[in-house]
Parts: C-alpha cells; sequence; structure tokens
C-alpha cells in the first residue's frame, strides 16, 4: 500500500503539467508605428464576405472581401473592395485552426494594417496583431478591440501601448508615416 502511494504522488504532481496549455505561436509585439510603417496600406473596411479554399499543400485559408470605409494609409479609396488572405477556415467541416491568426465575420467592422503577400495577393501583417475590430461605444466613440491573439506568446522587452480608439490610431499612424519618411 505504501509503495503504490509513493508512486502516484508523483504522478499527481506532474498531471497538471500535462493539460497545461502550450502556446503553439510566438510573435514579437508589435506596435502600431511599427505595424504602420512596414504596411502596403491601413484601411478601415467592413467585412463583405469570406471564403476558405485549400492551398497547393493542403492546408486551408480564407480569404476575406473587404469594402474599404477609409483609407489611412496607403492608396486604397473609399468603396474600393480588396482581398486580404490569412491561414485557417473550415471547409467541408473540416477545419484549420492558426494560432494568432486573425478572424474576420461578414458585417465586421475593422481596421487592417494589409500587406502585399505576392504580387497579386493582400495578407494581413503580423496576423492578429494587424487587425483591429471598430465598435462604438454608447457615447458613440469608435472602440478598437483585438481578438485571434489566445495561444500567442509575444517576445519583447515591453509590450507596446495598443489605441483604444479609432482617433488615437488615426494620429498614430499618421504621426508614425510622418517621421519614417
Amino acid at each position: 500500500m505504501f509503495g503504490r502511494s509513493r508512486l502516484l504522488l508523483p504522478a499527481m504532481l506532474l498531471l497538471p503539467l500535462a493539460v497545461a496549455p502550450a502556446h503553439s505561436t510566438t510573435m514579437v509585439s508589435q506596435s502600431v508605428e511599427q505595424l504602420a510603417t512596414r504596411s502596403t496600406a491601413v484601411v478601415r473596411a467592413m467585412t463583405v464576405a469570406t471564403r476558405s479554399s485549400w492551398t497547393a499543400s493542403r492546408a486551408i485559408e480564407t480569404t476575406a472581401g473587404l469594402r474599404v470605409i477609409e483609407s489611412l494609409a496607403g492608396s486604397f479609396g473609399r468603396g474600393q473592395e480588396i482581398e486580404v488572405v490569412v491561414p485557417g477556415g473550415e471547409i467541408d467541416g473540416i477545419q484549420m485552426i492558426a494560432i494568432g491568426a486573425p478572424l474576420f465575420t461578414v458585417a465586421e467592422e475593422v481596421v487592417v494594417f494589409v500587406e502585399r503577400v505576392t504580387s497579386d495577393r493582400l495578407g494581413v501583417i503580423d496576423l492578429a496583431q494587424g487587425k483591429f475590430e471598430v465598435r462604438r461605444d454608447a457615447a458613440g466613440v469608435e472602440r478598437l478591440t483585438r481578438a485571434g491573439l489566445d495561444g500567442v506568446e509575444f517576445v519583447a522587452a515591453a509590450k507596446p501601448v495598443q489605441p483604444s480608439d479609432l482617433a488615437t490610431l488615426r494620429t498614430r499612424v499618421s504621426r508614425a508615416l510622418r517621421d519614417h519618411r
């Protein structure tokens, strides 16, 4: 009896380690200024469509159709529709989750830091770090939130301060691009 409990105790102590969540993606934390200066464009947009497809390497990716509401940087104009491609998605009940990738929902208002992935494809810079959701609070202030960063471990000396509202984001993007020239 005593011998069995002696083996059981170490196993019980190790059990929490076996079920502890593991971080699947490691990223360098980026400030709005860093995202802005590395982006092809920064747009405020409405998500108008999403579709998932298989890649040549048998992974799933999602293409989000965005209608530009406002261009904070870059050459996309109001009303223009662009598409950004992100890893992950679902096809015929098969789901691929890419930890740290942004998720898009139709009718969702977003601010996206866009990068040119290939000559004919756009992506979101630094995955979910490059996407903010825009929501109006009770006072009508356009607030920013982020999603899709669960399971991401950040490496950086200090986590950058993220803007809480759209007006602050506009100012910081504008200033970053002016100072970067």
